[in-house]
């Protein structure tokens, strides 16, 4: 079997982005997150473990911005050279969610957006929660 055709097995939003190069395939997983009591709430936080979910998963850093709410409460977005890993935590709640965007242009990164999933579960939370996924190709 070939490269290709064993793409289109295993990811067919990846197979159409090979055969045309300038197809853009967007991968987009989400959650709510229960978290861990003692979690930190700074921002300066939660774009540690945003960042950390993102080079974990060969993914490209080049920016952030966060905010932090009264009395509590903080959300983050991680800029990426591939789109953006965005985390908004209600600590009174112990809950967060977290919305994961990553574009393949030229690669298959649905495995990059997984694996920055798995990162910040291990950092947050309580239970594994259930992510969805949304994959969109123009």
């Amino acid at each position: 079997m070939t490269f290709i055709a064993s793409m289109a097995r295993l990811n067919p939003l990846a197979w159409l982005a090979l055969r045309d190069p300038w197809r853009i395939v967007s991968h987009q997983l989400s959650a709510v997150i229960a978290t861990r009591p003692d979690l930190d709430d700074s921002p300066e936080y939660l774009i540690g473990i945003l960042r950390s979910a993102a080079l974990a998963a060969e993914l490209t850093p080049m920016g952030h911005t966060s905010v932090r709410f009264q009395p509590c409460g903080s959300s983050a977005v991680v800029l990426l050279a591939e789109s953006h890993i965005a985390a908004h935590h209600w600590p009174e709640h112990h809950k967060m969610t977290v919305d994961i965007h990553i574009c393949d242009y030229r690669r298959d990164n649905l495995s990059s957006a997984q694996r920055a999933a798995k990162s910040i579960e291990k950092a947050v939370a309580t239970k594994t929660p259930t992510w969805r996924l949304r994959s969109i190709a123009g």
